[in-house]
């Protein structure tokens, strides 16, 4: 990992506070629309695609498996996962793959391997998290110019993806 410590550390060399608490609140807003997004349309519509052309991943069975360890859940998907994600991802990857292949080959392949991460839901949960939420943290990453911005996204959308689930575990 020091082979990459000069890009860590550019991409976590923070803003401004102004253009930080920006970035943070603009990557929090588009978080919550991804989740939103995610447990009303995305979510039924993954299951439709595993009951209409199947999947390694019985339909609807990502929730209950998540919500049955929900401490390890919040420790690896909300504390550990956008950390680690955006810097390997936002922060190292798409600069290196953009000096080499263009932003546009960039864009793919981290999502491709960034949906590829999302294994454990299924083919279609892989697809989706690399194209919708790969793609919004990508573009958030371009626009905004560092991983402040993706990093506040796939917090707020892991953690909202927390709490449904812990909702759920407690309703059952």
């Amino acid at each position: 990992m020091t082979r990459f410590a000069p890009q860590v550390k550019a991409a976590w060399l923070l803003p401004n506070p102004s253009k930080a608490f920006s970035d943070i609140t603009v990557g929090l807003l588009v978080g919550a629309l991804l989740a939103i997004s995610y447990l009303y349309w995305l979510a039924p519509l993954l299951e439709t695609l595993q009951r209409t052309f199947g999947d390694f991943v019985p339909p609807g069975a990502v929730l209950p498996t998540v919500s049955s360890s929900i401490v390890l859940f919040f420790i690896a998907n909300v504390l550990l996962a956008p950390l680690v994600e955006e810097t390997l991802y936002r922060g190292i990857a798409i600069p290196l793959l953009t000096t080499h292949l263009g932003a546009l080959w960039a864009v793919v392949l981290t999502c491709v391997f960034f949906g590829l991460l999302h294994w454990a839901g299924g083919l279609w949960y892989m697809l989706l998290a690399g194209v919708v939420a790969g793609g919004a943290f990508a573009g958030l990453f371009y626009w905004r110019g560092g991983v402040l911005a993706p990093f506040a996204a796939h917090f707020a959308l892991n953690l909202i993806e927390f709490i449904y689930a812990w909702h759920a575990q407690n309703q059952a």
